[in-house]
């Protein structure tokens, strides 16, 4: 499903991509999806299918306007967590809702306030930033090897924001629609 989201710079996305090898590595098969289309990403609002596409225009006139009004920064993951959904069991990076994300955070949704309500899980009254890891089968039991691997990581280590984007986090075929430089 496709969102407006924040991505990372070059350099954040090969370590996390270099740490998701070594467990694709370690485990003997490819567990993590490693696609240079699939961004390492938070994102700020999320479209049910093709809900976004009846906003194509809007969504890149805000991602124009706000990425001209904010800077590349720096965040900081420090930890893991899980949600689960049905079967599925959701690992992700946490970090902080620092000033720099809650500002673009709230601004997206004030430029599209008229698209989903603020009881959506995204809004700025439900949001808890999170860097989703792209598991292919996430089930408890991969989930639970893979986090068991990635607790051997440095944490509070920091990656760079470095754009605001429209994509899709699909595992299998992940695209960017549109994205623009802070």
């Amino acid at each position: 499903m496709p969102g407006i989201t924040l991505i990372f710079d070059n350099k954040s996305n090969k370590k996390l991509e270099n740490e998701y090898k070594k467990i694709n590595k370690k485990l003997k098969k490819e567990v993590l999806s490693i696609k240079k289309e699939l961004k390492p990403h938070i994102t700020l609002m999320h479209f049910q299918s093709s809900d976004g596409d009846k906003y194509n225009n809007k969504i890149k006139s805000t991602i124009t306007k706000l990425s001209n009004k904010y800077k590349s920064y720096k965040i900081i993951v420090n930890g893991l967590a899980i949600f689960v959904r049905g079967n599925k069991y959701i690992l992700y990076f946490t970090t902080p809702y620092n000033e720099n994300l809650r500002n673009i955070h709230k601004n997206v949704w004030t430029e599209l306030k008229n698209i989903y309500p603020d009881s959506n899980v995204y809004s700025p009254k439900e949001f808890t930033p999170h860097i989703t890891i792209p598991i292919y089968e996430s089930n408890k039991t991969n989930t639970y090897k893979v986090m068991n691997e990635l607790t051997k990581m440095d944490f509070d280590f920091e990656l760079t924001v470095s754009d605001l984007a429209y994509i899709t986090g699909n595992l299998h075929k992940p695209k960017v629609y549109f994205k623009k430089k802070l």
